[in-house]
């Protein structure tokens, strides 16, 4: 069975598969908007906080949607970084709700 990290942010991410916790499903009382409480350690990719993206994806810079992940240091532009960031697909693997994850090596 895998070790239980002993990091006290693990409390602060969100049960489940995404990177936020839904706080209203949508309907026409909210305008069809799906309301969600974020992840603290997520965020979309600022220029003016994360840098100038890779070349590669300078000709996609105006509607690039990459984000970062503050518990792991990573985001969806970088080298060996994360692929669903952007989406709010959690990749950290941290508080999914069900404990077989954790047998998975």
């Amino acid at each position: 069975m895998a070790q239980k990290s002993l990091d006290p942010r693990i409390a602060e991410i969100p049960e489940g598969p995404y990177c936020y916790t839904p706080i209203q499903a949508p309907c026409e009382e909210n305008g069809w908007v799906f309301r969600v409480k974020p992840c603290p350690f997520w965020q979309h990719y600022d220029k003016e906080i994360h840098g100038e993206l890779p070349d590669e994806y300078k000709p996609y810079e105006n509607e690039f949607q990459g984000a970062y992940c503050t518990f792991l240091k990573t985001g969806d532009w970088l080298p060996d970084g994360t692929m669903l960031l952007w989406d709010q697909v959690k990749e950290c693997g941290e508080n999914y709700g069900d404990d077989s994850w954790d047998e998975v090596e």
